[in-house]
């Protein structure tokens, strides 16, 4: 009958010993076990010491007990009652061998009544477990009374992986924990049969992900996320039919799980919990990930299927694969070809995007959204022509050909990977011959205009805005005129997109909402332009011309350089504070030079322009914002920046200058006249030319990029815009933020796979109706842009097909009966359903345009076109989820508006 004795685990011993000291009663215990002790002859037990001793037999008790003293004693024996006798069961406990029963001693440990079937249910090694690695401090108690398999389970894996308790665990935890070094390594020293138990555990409560990284943990140091991103690979959740050697790499990697055949369901929920865990620790910047993405690409390579990792949306090289295939797509088109190649050069760069390491901070996605919207727009370049006079010219830069410049200058340092890098340097060649092509053809009017000394048509000349453009803004505006010392068209985008984020609204004239274009004094020097700005008259001069001048015509404080340095601790110095802060002053300026600066010293072009970028500016912002100031930011002429010129030697040349004399050359203009210094000289027109030495970046051309000046007003939100000015639509170009849009009958949704590119749209990206407009005569200056609207709006085609019987809705009158006099107005709401029917999906920019409204207004206003698109609640139009893309449903559209057989 020997062989039915049970096993006491040293747990359960110490465990009883507990209880026995706890009760105070008698000293001895006698369990009926195996008499076989491995662990310590005796330990302690608060401030008392048990020993425990095998007796097999009456005589070997009697001895136990005969020298046990005063301390506790625990017998080991598998003798009954009877073979003991009275003279060991008189000093025992209970007077009687007790029964082993581990499990009886579980609810004990937990303050807990009763017992789980399921827990008991999990298997015999449950209890000894449970007894054996309690902690210290015991197990935690059981809330309900009830041990429950999930709370002693889970705390069980957790007091073995070392986690605080009590341990709250679900997959994505675990995995957490797991891919601890630490964690695994304690993982890997229990016992392999208390190992399988657990894992199977976790698998039925906490999934299947759970008891695949049990697994993997237990089989070496890789990071069980680098294996679940190795996987997410090695069974794609497309459920296609796996290659030849991606399904001989599957049966390799069963090494690193638990060496049995892997199910592809269970595969691809560990892989989702992976990709989490990689998504999580890219958002948080945890330098750790760089090392679990290579451990993840070594894997693949380990079972000899290197090339799955250019299929992953995670790893590195699945970033890469999608990016040389977008090259290949950039390199490939020539101008002429690019309006072909546009559907798969949009569908490259989506699939780009869907790789989770493209977000906002990754300068790769930066350079390549860059690289497809200048795509974008050479794909457009044969429908255009040059402007066919000065001042349109100057509109079409400030429009286009800044935004053009902007994402030019970040392509250039576009990547350190050389097939991107060449990629973009293609795609950069066909921009700078587009560029110059019409920076040739702006010199040859801006020679004509200033010879017959003309003010460019629908603009305005340098020396004509602070009496024409900004004095007027009013006394209630008190302007503060802040003069970026050459800060070009494209960095004025740039920066005013910074402050605009920051809360501030820009105000553009009335008739256009477009930015008043503002030619520099020639050559585009400081000293000759920037002095004309302040003085009114083209002439040269410098910083004590500018004061005094500015100070006679307007009685307005000028402050440079110098004048801005303040004391420890002070943001301005007190003389500009003072001026800003002081109300009778209508009119403040300062001049910043941090700008014209980079021109000497750094790179101008490589500088992404923030408001914290430019010396002062947030100082200056803030103030002004106080006081309650209108700001005008503006510059006295815009530069190039230095990508490999070539130097002309001439002499008493200066930069991108050189006296007339020798006739000027096809990359060269001649300019005559009074706004001319020195009333006549040489302008360089291509970027590619300088006379003097090697500099970071240049000014005093005749490029469009030197001439144009800048000119945003900026206001807070809520403060009544001036007359004849309201808040700016978004300004940046249709082409910045869309993408070509689908034929008819096509579907966004229709994708190839990576190696042959995405379906996407056939046609180009079409122009967004511009809102209504009303404008008002009498503007003076105000009046001197294009009317009508931006290049980029057209007037609302005629209300036809679906657009017209949309309009004629008795849903639609029902809805806007709901609305009241809130109501959007008709015509505004056509010209959104119209720009969304094409595609189902638009930038909120281009939205924005369509409703007339600043980027600042429109969450209200599209929650107010929701009002009436959205009958009963249901979504036809939507934010999507990234807070930049529109989406439309046509087919509810259809439906709610009972237009399912009307024309489409």
């Amino acid at each position: 009958m020997t062989d039915r004795v049970p096993v006491a685990s040293e747990a359960l011993i110490r465990e009883r010993a507990r209880k026995l000291v706890a009760d105070g009663g008698a000293r001895v215990l006698v369990v009926r076990a195996r008499p076989r002790w491995t662990g310590p002859p005796s330990f302690p037990v608060g401030n008392a010491t048990v020993w425990v001793r095998p007796a097999v037999s009456q005589l070997a008790a009697l001895d136990a007990l005969a020298n046990r003293g005063d301390d506790y004693l625990v017998l080991l024996t598998d003798r009954e009652d009877a073979d003991l006798g009275d003279a060991v069961l008189v000093q025992a406990y209970g007077n009687q061998v007790q029964r082993v029963d581990e499990w009886g001693a579980i609810p004990g440990l937990y303050n807990a009544r009763t017992l789980d079937p399921a827990l008991s249910a999990a298997g015999p090694w449950v209890a000894p477990a449970l007894l054996e690695h309690q902690p210290p401090g015991g197990w935690p108690a059981a809330p309900s009374g009830t041990v429950t398999a999930d709370h002693a389970l889970g705390n069980l894996l957790g007091a073995l992986l070392h986690l605080a308790l009590p341990a709250e665990l679900d997959a994505v935890t675990l995995l957490t924990e797991l891919d601890e070094p630490e964690s695994r390594a304690a993982w890997q020293k229990v016992p392999e049969p208390l190992r399988r138990g657990l894992a199977a555990w976790a698998g039925r409560a906490l999934g299947e992900p759970a008891r695949m990284a049990l697994a993997a943990a237990a089989r070496g140091p890789v990071s069980v996320v680098a294996i679940g991103l190795a996987l997410d690979v090695l069974w794609p959740s497309d459920g296609a039919p796996p290659e030849p050697e991606q399904a001989a790499a599957r049966g390799r990697v069963e090494q690193w799980l638990e060496r049995t055949p892997v199910s592809p369901r269970a595969a691809q929920a560990y892989a989702a919990v992976s990709r989490t865990l990689a998504l999580r620790a890219h958002t948080l910047g945890d330098e750790r990930l760089p090392s679990v993405l290579a451990q993840a690409e070594a894997l693949l390579g380990d079972v000899r299927w290197a090339v799955g990792a250019e299929r992953s949306r995670v790893l590195p090289r699945g970033l890469t694969a999608r990016l040389h295939r977008l090259a290949s797509l950039l390199a490939g088109a020539r101008p002429a070809a690019l309006a072909a190649a546009l559907p798969s050069i949009e569908g490259a760069l989506g699939d780009v995007a869907e790789h989770e390491a493209a977000d906002a901070r990754n300068p790769e996605l930066v350079a390549a959204r860059m690289a497809v919207r200048l795509a974008r727009r050479l794909a457009d370049e044969p429908d255009r022509q040059a402007a066919p006079t000065l001042g349109s010219a100057l509109r079409e830069y400030l429009d286009d050909g800044a935004w053009i410049d902007r994402a030019a200058a970040v392509l250039w340092d576009g990547s350190t990977d050389a097939t991107l890098a060449e990629a973009y340097r293609t795609l950069l060649e066909s921009v700078r011959a587009v560029r110059d092509r019409y920076d040739r053809a702006a010199a040859r009017l801006l020679a004509a205009d200033t010879a017959a000394d003309r003010t460019p048509d629908r603009a305005t000349v340098i020396e004509r805005v602070l009496p024409d453009v900004v004095w007027p803004l009013g006394p209630a505006a008190r302007p503060l005129v802040v003069l970026l010392d050459g800060m070009s068209a494209p960095v004025a985008t740039e920066l005013t997109d910074a402050i605009t984020a920051d809360g501030w609204v820009e105000l553009v004239p009335e008739p256009t909402r477009r930015r008043v274009p503002v030619l520099a004094a020639l050559p585009s020097l400081t000293r000759w332009s920037r002095t004309a700005f302040f003085t009114g008259t083209p002439g040269e001069g410098g910083q004590a011309a500018e004061v005094a001048a500015l100070r006679d015509r307007f009685g307005a404080p000028l402050f440079h350089k110098d004048d801005l340095r303040s004391p420890a601790g002070a943001a301005l110095a007190e003389p500009v504070r003072a001026a800003i802060d002081d109300a009778r002053q209508r009119m403040v300026a300062v001049v910043l030079n941090t700008i014209d600066d980079a021109l000497d010293k750094h790179d101008p072009g490589g500088t992404r322009w923030g408001v914290d970028d430019v010396q002062h500016l947030r100082a200056l912002l803030n103030q002004a914002a106080i006081a309650g100031r209108t700001v005008v930011l503006t510059s006295d002429h815009g530069h190039v920046v230095e990508r490999g010129s070539t130097a002309r030697s001439v002499p008493g040349a200066q930069a991108r200058w050189r006296p007339a004399g020798a006739p000027a050359g096809p990359d060269e203009v001649l300019v005559r006249g009074g706004r001319v210094m020195g009333g006549e000289a040489v302008l360089a027109v291509d970027e590619g030319l300088r006379y003097g030495p090697l500099r970071s970046g240049y000014h005093g051309g005749a490029s469009l990029a030197e001439v144009t000046v800048p000119l945003v007003v900026l206001t807070r939100p809520g403060t009544p815009a001036p007359a004849g000015w309201r808040a700016a639509l978004p300004q940046a170009p249709v082409w910045w933020n869309e993408e070509n849009r689908v034929a008819a009958g096509g579907s966004r949704r229709a994708r190839r796979t990576l190696g042959e590119g995405r379906a996407a749209p056939a046609t180009r990206a079409a122009r967004v109706p511009a809102a209504p407009q009303t404008p008002e005569a009498g503007q003076g200056v105000l009046a001197i842009d294009l009317p009508g609207g931006a290049p980029d709006a057209v007037a609302p085609a005629r209300a036809t097909g679906l657009v017209a019987d949309f309009e004629a809705s008795e849903v639609l009158a029902a809805q806007r009966r709901r609305a009241g006099r809130h109501a959007l107005p008709q015509e505004v709401v056509s010209a959104v359903v119209a720009t969304l029917l094409g595609d189902g999906r638009a930038h909120r920019d281009t939205v924005a345009r369509a409703l007339g409204v600043p980027a600042g207004s429109f969450v209200s206003t599209f929650a107010a076109l929701g009002r009436l698109l959205n009958v009963e609640g249901y979504p036809v139009v939507s934010l999507d989820p990234d807070g930049v893309t529109v989406r439309f449903d046509r087919e509810l559209f259809t439906e709610q508006f009972d237009l399912r057989r009307t024309r489409g």
